[in-house]
């Protein structure tokens, strides 16, 4: 059973009456467990504290608590705050609903970072958990970065090393580039993308829970499997899949299910919908999976044991696996590292080559972007709070010295304006808190934060957290108060009103800070939305518009390689006979997709040269032509005479072997790890593999007809008659396997999701520091206003016009604007170029982009003040000056 709310648990023991609070406390609990049999926790914890509230009677309050005069002031203070409020309606509006936009946008940014902050938190032994990654040189190249490991090393640095006290490896099957897995019950199929074939101790390790099964047996047999919950429903239904059978890829051998596991959290960088046993794994490699040192596509995780120092066994690990591997290294000239990466630092290591396709890395530096976003839109509300709280305190001075010279001394004074500070602040905390609650879903729609009604309520039910703002709050509005304590009582009775004076230099600078912070986010956000539509337009160097890609077919035992081979080519064939398709060809790896096939690579008769590490590519026919990849020289792959041994090259692998003119390598023969001879017989022009965002990067590639993970076929028109002629062929040859389609440009453009998170959330809070800021200068400006009524009088009566009076009413604003943009604009350059310099394909920053930015926030701002002073321009001197 749930427990009642804390923070109401704890105000009700701390003013209840000893004698009473056992019977009190007992009946609110009954009630609370009542209330939850029918209602939502929400429900039941707002009704709980309702109650508690209800009990706050001088009858049952505490007699040391009891005190008439407090009491009665406590009551004064109450009225005369929503008097005031009420009084000064605009103010008031304006310091809550700025206070309560602050709170809520920081609030939104500090639930995504803890989100991001969370990510392998769950796991119960996360301190002691590690990956191991790797880092090596082939012949003294640049050092590359691998997430997975060989095989045999986990298993074989456990049995030296008495600090590991388990391990447990993951091979992720898309991952590690084997596409999907069909998985067959009876007649239905279905094509999963996220399988793991793990160890039985995986779930020793991590912390995901077996809702049936044993988790110590349901992995050690050959042929098992373990369902997530959602897959075990999309499967069985209401039955029990517990002993259920499923065929694998159409083979002969059926597969028995023998535990089902709950979902994995979202904030988990592994992610599955079906594990298999690591011993099938094992069975279908036919024992590589188990002894292979070369074969770097299994993720290997150790769990430490307490006290274990990770340093100590990264180098001891090392040690034995150059003892193991050391003199075959020195042979090959390969050098190899291996570290220990905490789990919880997976989600912020986005170097990695080969990561899990499911890791979800993100660059750090996003992250601490949008946590200092929030802090500086916080600083914003409060520092209207701040420049609204003083203008208006200096208009209550006669309040002030009425109340002083009847008797009222600094310390009651003090806790008025305290109460009224306490009482502006808890409203604004309650509308961001509500406000939050209504927007959570168009929030994650928006900006991709992981919001919903729970995350909230939980993260409003911090106390912690609430307290902290509320304190600091507080805290903020401390200084009006001390400012007007210091108010003498012949100034509060005097005729003049006292001004900003000597402060003035206080509030200037909180608004110079506020414009300042309102440039650079809107700088920011203009560079990185430039930024974003300039690799979306680039096209990469190929066309990547109209191109459907369809996955290809698993060969299964009863197809022949010759019966699969004329299925795959009857279907080019016929694919390509109609009108609206322009090219097929097929391609192990798509644009947008890391190579997985890196090798070491020398031009024969020059072996003692230094090798290059190049990815190579797997293509079919016509893959050039299909992707609108330009031929420099030589001619791409023919059907007959180079299917098998030859290779084209873009442009930077040619000169990475030191041919300027790069048609001069045409005719070469390059050597593959040292024994594979491969005949150069074309170069293209170079493209962007991967995201624009990197340089390009030299490629290999080679024709293959066997291994056919994806068909990509270019189209004109509209795609519905192609998609319908292909899932017809395909039905036909390949009845097994069910048909799965995605369009290139789409699956290209997931590249930029962080960069678009990014952008969009400096717009949203962009938007919303700029939204709060102007609310501050609509009251400043009115105040300063009001407070030159009797000025503006007297330079109408001697003739000044309407021009003359608004310039005299903006030109400080525009003094203000001008100072903020001379302090941001270099700054942002300097913060932009750091953020540029992670591009190969990057914008210019122009003298238009500050000047825009300038101009976007002096206009917002002087448009949002010029209503209140154009009314002042326009009074009448006469109404003004009346009473002088």
């Amino acid at each position: 059973m749930k427990t009642p709310p804390k923070i109401p648990l704890r105000f009700l023991r701390w003013f209840c009456r000893p004698e009473l609070l056992k019977y009190i406390e007992g009946d609110l609990i009954e009630l609370y467990e009542e209330q939850l049999s029918t209602k939502k926790v929400l429900v039941a914890q707002f009704y709980f504290t309702l109650e508690v509230l209800k009990l706050f009677k001088p009858a049952i309050i505490k007699s040391r608590l009891l005190q008439i005069n407090t009491l009665g002031l406590i009551r004064h203070h109450a009225t005369m705050t929503r008097r005031v409020l009420r009084k000064d309606l605009m103010y008031s509006t304006i310091n809550i609903f700025g206070l309560a936009l602050g709170i809520a946008s920081f609030l939104a940014i500090y639930q995504f970072f803890i989100y991001e902050s969370s990510f392998d938190g769950f796991h119960q032994n996360k301190d002691r958990i590690y990956r191991v990654t790797a880092d090596f040189s082939i012949d003294g190249s640049e050092r590359r970065f691998l997430a997975a490991t060989p095989p045999r090393l986990a298993p074989y640095v456990s049995e030296l090393l008495p600090e590991i006290k388990s391990y447990s490896r993951y091979d992720d099957y898309a991952s590690a580039g084997h596409g999907d897995l069909t998985l067959s019950i009876g007649k239905k199929k279905f094509r999963e993308s996220r399988v793991g074939f793990v160890n039985p101790s995986f779930f020793e390790i991590f912390s995901f829970p077996l809702l049936s099964g044993n988790e110590k047996t349901c992995l050690s047999e050959l042929r098992t499997m373990v369902l997530t919950e959602s897959t075990a429903q999309k499967y069985f239904g209401d039955q029990d899949p517990l002993g259920q059978q499923i065929s694998v890829d159409g083979a002969g051998e059926l597969y028995t299910i023998t535990g089902v596991i709950a979902d994995p959290p979202q904030n988990s960088h592994i992610q599955f919908d079906v594990l298999i046993s690591y011993q099938t794994l094992n069975w279908w490699y036919e024992g590589e999976a188990e002894n292979h040192w070369t074969n770097h596509e299994f993720y290997s995780y150790l769990l430490l044991t307490q006290g274990a120092d990770p340093i100590g066994v990264e180098e001891k690990l090392n040690e034995l696996y150059l003892k193991e591997r050391g003199v075959y290294n020195a042979s090959k000239k390969f050098d190899m590292h291996f570290n220990l990466q905490p789990v919880q630092q997976i989600h912020f290591d986005p170097i990695y080559e080969k990561e899990l396709v499911t890791a979800q890395t993100v660059n750090p530096t996003i992250i601490k972007v949008i946590f200092y976003i929030g802090w500086f839109i916080l600083a914003i509300a409060w520092i209207n709070y701040v420049n609204l709280s003083m203008a208006r305190t200096f208009r209550r001075t006669a309040e002030m010295g009425v109340r002083k010279t009847l008797g009222a001394n600094q310390s009651q004074l003090a806790g008025l304006f305290f109460f009224e500070t306490l009482a502006v602040h808890v409203s604004a905390l309650l509308l961001a808190g509500g406000g939050l609650l209504i927007l959570a879903p168009y929030l994650q729609r928006l900006i991709g934060f992981q919001m919903n009604w729970l995350t909230i309520s939980s993260m409003l039910s911090d106390w912690r957290l609430m307290l902290g703002v509320l304190v600091a709050s507080s805290i903020i509005g401390i200084y009006p108060v001390l400012l007007l304590n210091k108010i003498r009582s012949s100034h509060g009775l005097g005729s003049a009103r006292i001004g900003l004076g000597s402060k003035s230099w206080l509030y200037r600078g909180l608004v110079v800070f506020q414009f300042s912070v309102s440039v650079a986010l809107i700088i920011g956000a203009i560079g990185i939305h430039d930024q974003l539509q300039l690799m979306r337009r680039s096209d990469g160097g190929f066309d990547k518009n109209n191109k459907l890609v369809i996955r290809g077919p698993n060969q299964v035992d009863e197809d022949s390689d010759s019966i699969f081979q004329i299925k795959h080519k009857g279907f080019i064939d016929e694919i390509s006979r109609e009108a609206y398709v322009r090219s097929v060809t097929t391609a192990n790896k798509i644009p947008g997709e890391a190579a997985v096939d890196p090798g070491v690579v020398r031009l024969k008769g020059n072996e003692n040269a230094e090798g290059q590490t190049i990815d190579i590519l797997s293509v079919g026919l016509d893959y050039f032509k299909t992707l609108g990849i330009k031929l420099q020289s030589g001619h791409t792959f023919r059907r007959s005479s180079d299917i098998d041994g030859s290779v084209i090259l873009n442009e930077s692998a040619a000169r990475l072997f030191g041919f300027q003119q790069v048609d001069s390598i045409i005719g070469k023969t390059l050597v593959l790890d040292y024994k594979y001879e491969l005949p150069v017989i074309g170069i293209v022009d170079d493209y962007n593999h991967l995201s624009s965002r990197y340089s390009v990067e030299p490629l290999i590639f080679y024709c293959d007809m066997e291994y056919i993970h994806y068909y990509v076929i270019d189209y004109e028109g509209h795609p519905g008659p192609l998609l319908d002629k292909s899932e017809r062929l395909l039905a036909g040859m390949f009845p097994r396997d069910p048909f799965e389609f995605f369009f290139l440009d789409d699956r290209y453009n997931r590249q930029y999701q962080n960069d678009e998170k990014l952008g969009k959330t400096i717009v949203l809070f962009s938007g919303m520091a700029i939204l709060i800021a102007c609310l501050g200068l609509i009251g400043l400006a009115s105040h300063n206003t009001l407070r030159r009524m009797k000025e503006i009088g007297i330079r109408k009566t001697f003739g000044a016009g309407l021009s003359n009076i608004m310039i005299l009413l903006n030109q400080e604003t525009a003094w203000l604007l001008l100072l903020a943009n001379g302090i941001t604009w270099p700054i942002m350059y300097h913060l932009m170029s750091r953020y540029l310099d992670d591009y190969a394909t990057r914008i210019t920053l122009t003298p238009g982009l500050f000047v825009v930015a300038g101009l976007v926030v002096a206009g917002i701002a002087l448009i949002s003040i010029a209503y209140v002073t154009f009314k002042a321009a326009l009074a009448n001197p006469v109404d003004v000056l009346r009473d002088e």
